[in-house]
């Protein structure tokens, strides 16, 4: 019976989470495809991914009040209703501005969700048995958000994407229908000083004011830089907001967040490290999609199964945390996910374009793997850091930093990638220009190629003028790939610095503890008044 309870609770989980998470990652690889669809600008789509993710994370520190006055099942059935609305509205949206506020009701409803289940699922498991919580968040999670680029490959092969949206909203109204039976009524983790609890307005309009400040900074910054007004301004509001809110949630009695606890090392080093393995992972993955796009390496069929190699690195990863979390701490799982997203960086940085899909398969799979146990060992060394009654507001602190962070990411890879892309093609100026000689003997060479093959002069021409440009273009990618590759290798190094430095804190407690056993004379003398 306790089986299918924890089963059930880790299902509904994951489908309340996973729909997000997963969307989140898929609209990075598909806003081609939806520019397409609504004949918007390049930079466009990237408000709906942005705004989503923001919205994610503005949420978080709320669920758990929510749950507080409304109860734990109507919060749940609350927030899958709204995201089963939304993904319908998504599915048939006739503009961006539709699809947007749908992506935005999506993440405020994930948002509220996160951590009203991730404690309860923590405590339902039996303490012996709570390594397990850590397969629901590895497999469950980051599975999720594994599942993003290969649904994005597949969107681009069948040239359409508003089924994935349809996918999740059928994920939540499975999730909706098990909810509304089996949850309990009740939250059962009480609020902090329940007797004198007020809540933090003045934290929530701080941090609602932040997000939508970061909301336009980060939209508007493929299309500008960092110094224009657009950017700069909305960015420094921002900043300004959270200084307020980080001073309000250190001096109020009830904070949404209890920054207090970061005053324990494994808390900042953990979050340092959640923080870090989320941007190694999206900056390799993005960089390598785009490379195989670009660079016409692989058939779009054959990049859909190149995705499935993640699937393999991420349940690698479950099984190997849920085995040694407690054998070897969160800090050695920490190191070892490290050096393995090193070794990824490393190959990666040096790739070129008669590689074989079959080598980056292997290595997708240790970037998944690597990324899994460096994730999960940042949540559960922070949250193992702090006292275990803290727990929840730990995992909360936590979770609404790397949301927040993880929001920034998307629009941050594609400025950096754009800016080095312009660099690295303003080198092979002259190489593409019309006064080079070299240039004209291999247009010359190429045409008469070309016309050999039965194609016009004019048309033979123009091919080889093509086919010099696709080259060049194509070094231009390499050449930023490996820009963005030295990127993340020196994230990896930060990651096994602060891996050793957990490791240095001393062991956390165990996640999974066995129940005391005591010896029938043991009782005795524990039950025995002392004397004297």
């Amino acid at each position: 019976m306790h089986a299918k309870k924890h089963f059930a609770l880790s299902l509904l989980t994951i489908l309340a989470v996973g729909p997000n998470l997963m969307l989140s990652v898929a609209m990075m690889f598909t806003q081609g495809l939806i520019q397409d669809s609504f004949s918007t600008g390049s930079y466009a789509p990237m408000w709906a991914v942005v705004l989503g993710n923001i919205s994610f994370a503005v949420f978080v520190p709320i669920g758990p009040v929510c749950a507080r006055k409304i109860g734990f099942r109507n919060t749940y059935v609350f927030s899958t209703g709204l995201f089963t609305l939304a993904s319908l509205m998504a599915t048939v949206s006739n503009g961006l501005v539709v699809l947007t506020f749908a992506r935005m009701v999506q993440g405020a409803m994930t948002g509220l969700v996160l951590m009203v289940m991730i404690p309860i699922l923590i405590h339902s498991f039996p303490a012996e048995r709570r390594n397990r919580v850590v397969g629901v968040l590895i497999g469950g999670f980051f599975g999720a958000i594994a599942m993003g680029p290969f649904l994005g490959a597949l969107a681009i092969y069948h040239d359409a994407w508003r089924w994935i949206f349809l996918i999740s909203g059928l994920c939540t109204v499975l999730g909706l229908v098990i909810g509304a039976k089996g949850l309990p009524g009740k939250f059962p983790i009480p609020a902090p000083n329940r007797a004198s609890y007020t809540f933090d307005y003045y934290g929530l309009i701080c941090l609602f004011a932040s997000g939508i400040s970061l909301t336009i900074g980060m939209g508007n910054l493929d299309a500008h830089q960092f110094t224009d007004l657009q950017v700069g301004v909305p960015l420094g509001f921002c900043a300004v907001f959270l200084c307020f809110f980080v001073i309000q949630e250190l001096v109020t009695p009830n904070p949404l967040l209890s920054l207090r606890l970061l005053r324990y090392p494994k808390a900042r080093i953990g979050s340092l490290l959640a923080l870090t393995s989320n941007a190694t992972m999206i900056f390799s993955l993005a960089m390598v999609n785009s490379i195989l796009r670009s660079v016409d390496m692989f058939s779009d069929a054959s990049i859909i199964f190149f995705y499935v190699s993640l699937f393999l690195g991420v349940a690698l990863s479950a099984l190997f945390a849920i085995i040694f979390i407690d054998r070897f701490g969160p800090g050695v799982l920490a190191l070892i996910g490290g050096c393995c997203l090193i070794a990824v960086d490393y190959h990666w940085g040096w790739i070129q374009i008669n590689t074989t899909l079959s080598s980056l398969s292997w290595q997708l799979v240790l970037l998944g793997f690597g990324t899994g146990l460096t994730l999960a060992a940042g949540l559960l060394g922070a949250a193992l850091g702090a006292p275990p009654s803290a727990l929840p507001e730990t995992m909360a602190i936590v979770q609404s930093f790397r949301l927040f962070f993880f929001s920034t990411i998307a629009p941050l890879f594609t400025w950096i990638v754009s800016r080095l892309s312009t660099i690295h093609l303003s080198k092979n100026t002259w190489a593409l220009s019309m006064d080079n000689p070299y240039l004209q003997i291999e247009i010359q060479k190429m045409t008469v190629h070309n016309e050999a093959l039965g194609f016009p002069f004019a048309e033979a021409k123009n091919m080889a003028i093509q086919t010099i440009v696709k080259t060049q273009t194509d070094v231009a990618t390499i050449d930023t790939a490996s820009d963005i590759y030295k990127i993340c290798l020196i994230m990896g190094f930060i990651i096994v610095v602060l891996s050793i430095l957990m490791i240095s804190t001393g062991r956390v407690r165990r996640l999974a503890e066995k129940p005391r056993i005591f010896t029938r004379e043991v009782r005795g003398l524990l039950e025995k008044p002392k004397i004297g």
